[in-house]
């Protein structure tokens, strides 16, 4: 009975882990995520009564939620007595609405509900609020676009990948910054590449020395402040206290030390360009506040995204240890600094200019939106309501990672997302297409399941939850087309058979990665299996070693340099829709940006690039090699 009671809950009770075995899920594993989906229960023995209990349910009088396509028929499903009266009203996203009503046994029939057609609609956010009797109920309509923006055709791009936090520019405070990945994506574009990669620049919290990682932020909803051009900004807004600062010989030895930092010190980095964002925030308040006024009432959220902040300065907390009303989400008795609120509105303003100026370089800007955001983080605090807790997202045991992965990321519950048209969701890939004409979906597998890792378990005793895959590619074409932004879909590991023909029909491409793909083992003549034109192709990813060190962990005779040459002019020539060139790849790195299952031991996310920004846009050798691979892919 709890197998079950488990699988009514779209709770996969076995599954095929990353080494090809068959997993049955255990009595603690599945008592454990039934616990997470709300239900009280403790022991087996409870599973018959709580099952009876739900199939007793009356089922709802509509879905949450419902996917379709423009021009093509949207039918919903209707659940009542046949004599019962029904009133729908249909409201488009453009205002107007459109009623419907009647007896529920007028309508025609099938799979236990009623069938209400309500016609052909354009594409976008419609809602259906339906009457009848007492019950009443809300169905957000996705509608698809017709067209498939971006999708697979006969345009063969180029794209550089170049994390920003490693590229040494001109103002360096030891990370990066958007006017250094603006100067590599006009560099790229006069090379001929199309477009410039880089990983999630989603806001992060600098406080805790383990907060490095881009896949585990505060926020997927707003930027990270530390790629700020301060430069920039301060001959934006000068003042006198700021030059006081900027000249200070102390400040000054600081930022040289950090500039020359092998390993970037995110807490220090982060705390000395706050020194002079707060005084360069406090002056442009003074001259347009007005401006940070009229965004935040266009952009309400902001305010409790810096409410939020704020507070976590104020206490060095996490809201976990906030009083129950602000940990609940009523921050109306909070304290908090208001210098700290206004930079945190500040810095937002600030990002979305710099960012906004991407827009102008001769390529593009392709973005990653990361699977989740951090435990602590706002948006788990903000949208509460759709989170769960006491488990993880994680990833079963794999060649890789023979005890399999927990990503201490909360995940979304499936069905109370829906309840509010999978809003969250929305927010995130709206923030993220903002300023990207690409937007790679990190582990794309998770639109239709997740491996939930309950806290008291191991990794490898995780389960999968099924997620309502149709209604999330419907609001990714949707954002998709009203933001110009082609669709990727990070498609590896363990990927199940109906993720593939999903991509497929949301226009989305596929990642083929040349070291899962040696198809020779030839030690002096290896060879790689060809890509699809669905597809992105690289040689490596975040995740894996760089080409420099794959090579050194084979037996092969080969030349290295050689070796990379030939295959990247392979995939450059072959019938791939992209070709990702690692930047790192050019002087042949041999070490990785991030070794995946590992912690502070690894200075992952941290290592900086070899050569200097300048070193790499004004060297002879990357844009020749750059401007060959172009001509192939225009060949």
């Amino acid at each position: 009975m709890l197998r079950k009671l488990a699988e009514s809950y779209g709770v996969s009770t076995s599954h095929i882990d990353g080494l090809g075995q068959e997993v049955q899920a255990s009595d603690e594993a599945m008592l454990a995520v039934l616990r997470a989906f709300g239900l009280d229960i403790e022991s087996v023995s409870q599973a018959e009564r709580l099952l009876e209990q739900r199939l007793s349910e009356e089922p709802l009088l509509a879905p949450p939620c419902l996917a379709g396509g423009a021009g093509e028929l949207v039918v919903l499903p209707l659940h009542g007595q046949a004599d019962m009266s029904y009133h729908v009203e249909l409201t488009l996203e453009s205002g107007s609405t459109l009623s419907h009503e009647g007896l529920l046994g007028e309508l025609p029939e099938n799979n236990l509900a009623y069938q209400l057609a309500l016609g052909s609609l354009e594409s976008g956010y419609h809602q259906a609020v339906t009457l009848c009797g007492e019950a009443r109920a809300t169905t957000y309509l996705l509608i698809a676009p017709k067209e498939r923006f971006g999708a697979p055709g006969s345009a063969r791009r180029l794209g550089l990948f170049a994390p920003l936090y490693a590229i040494r520019g001109e103002n360096d405070f030891g990370v990066g910054d958007f006017s250094d990945l603006g100067r590599l994506m006009e560099w790229a574009g006069e090379q001929g590449v199309d477009f410039v990669g880089t990983l999630p620049l989603s806001a992060s919290n600098y406080r805790e020395e383990s907060q490095n990682s881009p896949y585990s932020p505060v926020s997927r909803l707003y930027w990270n402040e530390v790629y700020l051009d301060v430069a920039k900004l301060a001959a934006r807004f000068p003042s006198e206290h700021l030059a006081e600062l900027q000249g200070h010989p102390r400040f000054i030895a600081e930022r040289d030390r950090l500039a020359e930092l092998e390993l970037i010190d995110y807490k220090k980095t982060s705390e000395t360009k706050s020194r002079l964002l707060y005084r360069i925030a406090e002056t442009a308040w003074d001259q347009m506040s007005e401006v940070f006024e009229a965004l935040l009432e266009a952009h309400p959220d902001l305010h409790s995204y810096a409410e939020f902040r704020a507070i976590m300065e104020a206490t060095g907390t996490t809201y976990h240890q906030w009083p129950d009303p602000q940990r609940l989400g009523d921050l109306g008795d909070a304290s908090y600094d208001d210098d700290d609120y206004r930079y945190h509105v500040f810095v937002q303003w600030a990002a979305g200019e710099q960012l906004a100026e991407l827009g102008k370089a001769s390529s593009e800007l392709y973005l990653d939106l990361s699977v989740g955001a951090g435990g602590s983080s706002y948006d788990v605090w903000r949208h509460r309501e759709t989170f769960v807790s006491g488990v993880d997202l994680g990833a079963p045991p794999d060649a890789l990672f023979e005890d399999g992965q927990n990503w201490a990321l909360p995940p979304l519950h499936p069905e109370l997302s829906r309840r509010n048209g999978h809003a969250y969701f929305t927010e995130c890939v709206r923030a993220n297409m903002r300023h990207a004409g690409m937007l790679r979906v990190d582990h794309l597998m998770g639109l239709h399941r997740l491996y939930w890792v309950p806290s008291e378990l191991s990794a490898a005793e995780g389960l999968y939850v099924q997620y309502p895959a149709a209604e999330l590619y419907a609001i990714l074409r949707i954002e998709a087309e009203r933001n110009q932004c082609i669709l990727v879909g990070e498609d590896l590991g363990t990927v199940p058979a109906s993720v593939r023909p999903a991509m497929e029909n949301a226009g989305m491409y596929g990642l083929y990665v040349g070291q899962f793909s040696v198809e020779s083992s030839d030690e002096s003549q290896p060879t790689l299996l060809p890509a699809s034109a669905q597809s992105f192709a690289s040689f490596n990813t975040h995740d894996t070693p760089t080409f420099a060190g794959w090579f050194d962990s084979t037996d092969l005779r080969c030349e290295p340099t050689h070796l990379m040459k030939q295959w990247t002019e392979s995939l450059a020539s072959g019938p791939a829709a992209a070709v990702v060139v690692t930047l790192e790849d050019t002087w042949l790195e041999s070490r990785p940006q991030n070794k995946p299952g590992t912690g502070q031991e690894e200075p992952n996310w941290r290592r900086r690039f070899q050569y200097t920004l300048a070193e790499i846009v004004e060297g002879e050798e990357p844009a020749a090699w750059l401007r060959h691979l172009q001509s192939l892919r225009s060949s």
